[in-house]
């Protein structure tokens, strides 16, 4: 998980800087690609039929591991930019804040989730939908951003966490929520923002930031999973599945953009570049999973 976000995050950061970012913007760029879309890796784990093997837990909760301490510097980078400077001591107690916050969250929400069952049963949409926003405001109220609440609630909508007769009618509902009503309309809005001129006043910049994000995610994730003493071919699952950003690294880069940090050709980049690594990781996952299965 740790290799996972360092390496694409130095990677990024000293790419964004060679081709004249600030640097709080160099260190948001380096953030954005270093991140893991959950919902898409579990998504293809899920299709291909693998979810319940180990490097399948393995590969979830290193990605939930990696988009946690992404959102640590999340936090701390974002500090810098209100702030415009940041002492130690100030990074040692954001980091604290969100660690804290999580880890009370989280151990709340797991032991309460064993004694909500049948009662969540004709609920389980209602209580989605509070959970995330109450997480949320949470978030707000002790000075860190919504996001940070809506993506733990996001992790007890889990068929981990809730009984699986639970998580298939919430799932049924915020998926056609989500895919068929919020989702066109943050994508909509978001393409307001992106110019695609950038792919030809910065070419080099676009595609350096992809091959960096790429090799880093792989290096990173795959050679933690091989110092692990895992088998080569899960290595490489782990390290393809975790290449994709989605609509993780879409959201951040949202907030980067409406926030000043990103200016609209950045915020363009970083959009191609999750389109780009998310179709790599869908198309690069089948050959594996096919090799992994025929030497099963």
């Amino acid at each position: 998980a740790a290799g996972g976000i360092i390496l694409p995050f130095i990677g990024g950061y000293f790419i964004a800087t060679a081709f004249g970012q600030t640097m709080v913007s160099a260190l948001y760029i380096a953030l954005c690609i270093s991140v893991t879309a959950i919902p898409i890796t579990a998504r293809l784990l899920k299709d291909y039929k693998i979810q319940r093997t180990n490097t399948a837990h393995v590969t979830i909760g290193a990605a939930i591991l990696n988009d946690i301490m992404a959102f640590i510097l999340f936090s701390v980078i974002m500090s810098l930019h209100a702030n415009g400077d940041i002492q130690p001591i100030e990074i040692v107690w954001l980091v604290a804040q969100v660690g804290l916050f999580f880890g009370v969250v989280m151990w709340l929400g797991f032991k309460l989730s064993k004694y909500m069952g049948k009662a969540l049963e004709n609920k389980g949409f209602t209580f989605a939908l509070i959970v995330a926003m109450g997480l949320g405001l949470l978030a707000e109220s002790i000075g860190l951003h919504m996001i940070l609440g809506a993506f733990l609630a996001g992790l007890f909508i889990r068929e981990e966490v809730l009984d699986d007769k639970i998580f298939t009618k919430i799932e049924d509902r915020i998926y056609g929520l989500s895919y068929g009503f919020l989702g066109p309309i943050f994508f909509a809005s978001l393409a307001f923002n992106i110019d695609f001129s950038a792919f030809y006043t910065q070419p080099v910049f676009l595609v350096a930031l992809v091959i960096v994000a790429i090799i880093g995610k792989m290096i990173g994730a795959g050679g933690g999973a091989l110092i692990q003493k895992m088998k080569t071919k899960d290595a490489l699952l782990i390290a393809v599945a975790m290449n994709a950003r989605g609509a993780m690294e879409l959201v951040l880069a949202s907030i980067g953009y409406e926030a000043g940090i990103l200016d609209q050709s950045s915020l363009s980049i970083l959009v191609i570049m999750a389109f780009v690594t998310t179709m790599i990781t869908i198309f690069a996952m089948k050959p594996i999973v096919k090799k992994i299965r025929a030497t099963s």
